[in-house]
């Protein structure tokens, strides 16, 4: 994002930099870590606005107020940036935003308000639900596990006999199931 990110002193100090610093907007960008395009919006914000146009803003904006940015934007060939900035919008991404609302619904996309994203829920707010067995459901459970054990038993028993009369050659003897 262009503005939530950075301070109210870094823009400035971007600024600074690139038009008293003689620094390039990239140079100035990898000074402070952040990107050359968003030095490059601070620095035509406050050469067209001055000291306002770095602020902080979150305005809501009309569908009217709206249409015309977008409107003015075809009409004069500008950019998302250059509108941006005529109109002291924080950033091209949210007219971006609103061209796609109005490519895809029109002008009732631009009327109807967002959607809050809703926050996920941290994992330590979800419940584990251990679900509880009854006393009889633990009986059949158990009775399973030990009907398997008893016919792994059985089956392994018959395998070492069989390999004791391979390899000696006698009969074994009869077991007592």
């Amino acid at each position: 994002m262009f503005f939530m990110k950075y301070n109210y002193e870094i823009r400035l100090k971007a600024v600074k930099l690139v038009l008293e610093g003689g620094l390039s907007v990239r140079e100035a960008g990898c000074h402070l870590g952040c990107g050359r395009s968003q030095v490059h919006l601070w620095v035509t914000l406050f050469e067209r606005h001055g000291l306002a146009g770095l602020k902080l803003r979150h305005g809501s904006y009309s569908a009217e107020f709206k249409l015309s940015v977008l409107k003015h934007m075809h009409q004069n060939h500008l950019s998302l940036l250059e509108t941006a900035v005529h109109f002291g919008i924080p950033g091209p991404f949210v007219i971006r935003q609103w061209e796609r609302l109005y490519q895809n619904q029109g002008a009732e996309g631009l009327r109807r308000k967002p959607q809050r994203r809703r926050p996920a829920m941290s994992k330590s707010k979800t419940k584990k639900v251990k679900l509880k067995t009854t006393p009889h459901e633990e009986l059949l459970k158990e009775l399973e596990y030990l009907r398997a054990e008893n016919a792994y038993l059985k089956k392994l028993q018959a395998l070492v006999e069989e390999r004791i009369v391979r390899e000696s050659g006698k009969e074994p003897k009869p077991s007592k199931d």
